[in-house]
């Protein structure tokens, strides 16, 4: 009798929960392909395994009926540990400095809405709702938000993408650092470097590429945003010595500024450096 009452605990328990959110499992570059094919919001959790509210909400709210009704309808899910590889990655392209951090993200990589913190089911989806609005809002008036480059730029860009599209390495190589010169802001440079990251052509990924911009970009413009963005990009190029180095002064020089954000933006990639042991690569 104790048997099958287990098994039949097992079962309402499987049932319950297979109700709730679906996460995907991904990485974060195939979760954007996706949004696009199904032309999706993607929600994405944040959290660290320490955080008591992302605890709680992966206990007690991603699993109900209700959240999962509406998120599955509507949202591509990612649930992502940012003490990981796949949080790495995800935290240079948007900081995340509370957790837990619940962001939506259109199939081009903007963030359409950001919110801290636990939710209750009926403040979650009132959350996924104003984040469809705010999507709607953001492609209606996106024509107002494109940002203007010179014709010289665009002219090297279209060179650039006919170099990818005909996976030219060696073309798209020299025309990146060509557009990456026109540029003519810090932020510009920052999301073109992330533009890069992750692309294959023709079989040799682009994160020497990715190195050697943002080691430029730093010796341009030393300010505290390319640094900081230079060791995340040396963490996720596997310029693992020269990136400990970095984090260990940035770390130093948070604390004697009592800087708290930035404190929090780089002890994870120094935490991954520590797991990682890299004197033994």
């Amino acid at each position: 009798m104790k048997s099958i009452l287990a098994i039949l605990i097992f079962f309402i328990s499987f049932s319950i929960s297979g109700q709730g959110i679906k996460f995907f499992e991904g990485s974060w570059h195939e979760a954007l392909q996706l949004a696009r094919k199904e032309n999706k919001i993607i929600f994405v959790d944040a959290y660290t395994p320490w955080c008591h509210p992302c605890k709680k909400l992966k206990k007690d709210i991603f699993p109900q009926k209700a959240a999962g009704d509406f998120y599955n309808a509507n949202f591509i899910n990612m649930s992502i540990d940012l003490e990981k590889w796949r949080g790495l990655v995800f935290t240079l392209y948007y900081d995340v400095n509370a957790y837990p951090t619940l962001l939506f993200i259109d199939p081009d990589g903007k963030a359409v809405l950001e919110s801290k913190g636990f939710k209750n089911v009926t403040r979650l989806i009132k959350l996924g709702k104003k984040a469809l609005k705010a999507s709607e809002n953001l492609k209606s008036s996106s024509d107002d938000n494109k940002i203007l480059y010179s014709h010289k730029a665009h002219k090297i860009f279209k060179k650039l993408k006919k170099a990818e599209s005909k996976q030219n390495y060696k073309k798209y190589k020299k025309y990146a650092l060509r557009y990456f010169n026109l540029l003519e802001s810090d932020n510009l440079k920052r999301d073109f470097i992330k533009s890069i990251y992750s692309k294959n052509i023709k079989d040799n990924d682009t994160d020497s590429i990715c190195y050697n911009l943002s080691v430029k970009l730093y010796n341009e413009s030393k300010t505290k945003s390319n640094n900081i963005f230079l060791i995340k990009m040396l963490v996720l190029t596997k310029h693992y010595k020269d990136a400990y180095k970095r984090v260990k002064k940035a770390l130093r020089e948070a604390d004697n500024n009592n800087d708290i954000i930035t404190r929090i933006e780089l002890r994870r990639y120094k935490k991954y450096l520590d797991k990682k042991n890299y004197l033994k690569t």
